[in-house]
């Protein structure tokens, strides 16, 4: 089991992971720029690491992260969710500091990024999923050819979601 996490993400994320450590038994280390960090983290977190320019940017930060998880004495890093949760370079990066990563292995994080790659892995494990067209060459422009389109619809049946395989947050949803 670990005995010390660093959670690399703040505010709410940060207070459900501390909560969760602290029921495990394990010490927390989350980041401040304040000299009394705020009342809801102070109550569950058990070490704070105060540094003069927390902001988004230090949690886009790979290295600095695995910087502090170190000199905190953290045996592993939490990413909660956002920031560089899906990012396969810092998963690999924790691990290779020779730090725990909690969370998806970095190859899990690469075989998800896409849409249409994870759909494959779905698929080839048998797991239920809505059906769908991979690989659909999409034209240029809307007088291109949407043959293939067509005969998947007419099979499938309307309404249609069409989704970017790249992407997230339902952008590029139509």
């Amino acid at each position: 089991m670990f005995e010390k996490i660093l959670i690399a993400n703040r505010g709410e994320i940060a207070r459900r992971i501390a909560t969760t450590a602290k029921r495990l038994g394990i010490e927390s280390v989350a980041l401040t720029d304040r000299a009394t960090p705020p009342g809801y983290l102070a109550e569950v977190v058990t070490h704070f690491v105060k540094i003069d320019d927390e902001s988004p940017a230090v949690y886009l930060d790979a290295q600095r992260i695995v910087k502090l998880a170190q000199d905190a004495g953290a045996d592993c890093v939490h990413p909660g969710f956002g920031f560089l949760s899906e990012n396969a370079g810092f998963a690999a990066a924790v691990e290779k500091a020779g730090l725990v990563w909690v969370g998806p292995n970095p190859k899990a994080i690469d075989g998800m990024a896409s849409k249409a790659t994870a759909r494959d892995h779905a698929e080839r494990a048998k797991v239920p999923v809505v059906k769908g067209l991979s690989g659909f060459p999409v034209p240029e422009n809307e007088k291109g050819d949407f043959s293939v389109l067509e005969k998947f619809a007419d099979a499938a049946g309307y309404p249609l979601l069409i989704k970017a395989a790249l992407g997230g947050g339902g952008k590029g949803m139509r």
